[in-house]
C-alpha cells in the first residue's frame, strides 16, 4: 500500500492495545504482519502485541511464528524476550 492514512493507523492502534489481550495468536500475528507489511512502526502497538504474544506462545502455531518473526525483523525491532519466546515454541 502506497497510501497509508497515519491518523487513521494511530487511532486503531490506540484502540486496539487495551483489547489486544483478549486476541487469539493468529489475530495477533496477523496484526503485527499488518503493521510491519504498510510500514507502521507504532512503539505501544508493537510491545502490546509482544506482551500478548508472550503470554500465549504455547498457542502459536508454525505460522504464527514465522510471520511475528518476520514483522519483527521487517520493522527493526530488538525484542529480546519475544524473540526468545518464538525460538523456543518454533523449538518445541
Amino acid at each position: 500500500l502506497a497510501v497509508r492514512n497515519f491518523p487513521f493507523l494511530n487511532a486503531l492502534a490506540a484502540a486496539s492495545i487495551p483489547i489486544i489481550a483478549q486476541f487469539d495468536p493468529q489475530g495477533l500475528s496477523n496484526t503485527f504482519w499488518s503493521c510491519a507489511e504498510i510500514g507502521f512502526a507504532h512503539l505501544p502497538l508493537r510491545e502490546a502485541i509482544s506482551a500478548a504474544s508472550i503470554a500465549r506462545i504455547s498457542e502459536f502455531e508454525a505460522q504464527g511464528i514465522a510471520n511475528t518473526a518476520w514483522a519483527l525483523a521487517t520493522l527493526e525491532g530488538c525484542d529480546g524476550p519475544l524473540l526468545h519466546a518464538l525460538a523456543g515454541q518454533a523449538r518445541d
